[in-house]
């Protein structure tokens, strides 16, 4: 018999689409989290109960439908920490490089079998390292940013119409930007809806969406899919069963479960960030946006401890990487495009 556990997902400011989806599925019981492009929270379980929330980490035996059952109240801790080798801008010259830390907790509250709320607080910090002479340091009159900071809260309801149908709503807000720059110009927001239906205990699929303000380019509208498909014995394609700090929402992963404590998985996700920059430097860039997207590929070890504590390390390959930089008046001073980096990164989940 397994026990169910929430498990938080990602940002909204840093990995939207990560944080989005996350927020969103109902069904597979996530929770928002992380930046734009990250989310805030999923429902993670080992050896659910007969009619659990349907399993969101990897490994385990099959899925029962929608109806959740465990404690009452299930909370998780969760950090990490990834670095983004240099990645040389294809043309202008230079270079950058990224160190991302992640931490938060998401508490989720099973109100009656049925109905269920869930709140998600996480931080993420980037630091950047612009090295060499490149078209954005030129235009910026130096590194166009360096430390970024992303604060995000969000609460969600979810709700299990029967063993097959499962809704969920949220709303998430965040803050991000460099530490000095305006706490007000530097805040966005948003709100997700999904549903999933459970064809059986092996598949679960459903869609959503995320609407959410940006600080630049208008509003943000992203289509989002959640998928749990038990292929056979030990392996599984899924999107919601990534690190509670660095989730798949906005990607899919295939995940083989050798034994019950250790799974592997490869996947990948598309991450998209802006953020606020302060008032210092040359007037080009003070008060103005900095952005960054990407698609990451990786390999994923996972292993299980205990039935607390999750671990999970991380390599791969960012591609596609691009940065951009606006002025404060909202006019893109740049767009600059990387090749592919190296990343490598681990992460910790403790639930009680």
């Amino acid at each position: 018999m397994r026990t169910v556990c929430f498990r938080p997902a990602s940002f909204i400011a840093l990995n939207v689409l990560a944080f989005a989806s996350a927020f969103a599925s109902p069904a597979l019981g996530q929770f928002p989290g992380d930046r734009r492009g990250g989310a805030l929270g999923d429902v993670s379980v080992e050896n659910p109960p007969p009619n659990p929330i349907p399993p969101t980490e990897g490994g385990g035996e099959g899925m029962a439908p929608n109806i959740p059952e465990g404690p009452a109240i299930s909370t998780v801790i969760f950090g990490g920490a990834l670095y983004d080798f240099d990645g040389d801008f294809q043309s202008g010259g230079g270079n950058v490089s990224v160190a991302r830390a992640y931490a938060g907790i998401g508490t989720r509250i099973r109100l009656d079998p049925q109905l269920g709320i869930g709140l998600r607080i996480g931080y993420e910090g980037d630091f950047y390292d612009f090295g060499g002479d490149s078209t954005i340091t030129r235009i910026a009159g130096g590194a166009p940013w360096t430390n970024v900071t992303s604060v995000q809260i969000g609460g969600r309801v979810d709700y299990a119409f029967d063993r097959q149908w499962r809704a969920s709503a949220g709303l998430f807000g965040q803050f991000s930007g460099e530490n000095s720059a305006s706490a007000g110009d530097s805040f966005t927001f948003g709100g997700t809806v999904g549903a999933t239906y459970a064809f059986s205990e092996h598949f679960i699929l459903g869609g959503g969406a995320l609407l959410a303000t940006r600080l630049q380019q208008g509003p943000l509208v992203i289509p989002l899919i959640f998928i749990d498909w038990r292929i056979a014995e030990g392996l599984r394609l899924s999107n919601v069963a990534g690190p509670e700090a660095y989730p798949t929402g906005a990607g899919i992963e295939l995940i083989w479960n050798p034994t019950k404590p250790l799974a592997f998985g490869i996947g990948g996700r598309y991450e998209y960030r802006q953020f606020r920059l302060d008032d210092s430097g040359p007037v080009t860039r003070a008060g103005g946006v900095g952005g960054e997207q990407n698609f990451p590929l990786w390999v994923r070890a996972e292993w299980r401890a205990s039935e607390s504590l999750r671990l999970d390390f991380v390599c791969g390959v960012s591609l596609f990487d691009q940065y951009e930089l606006w002025d404060a008046a909202g006019s893109k001073l740049t767009s600059q495009d990387t090749d592919p980096s190296f990343f490598i990164g681990g992460f910790v989940a403790f639930r009680f």
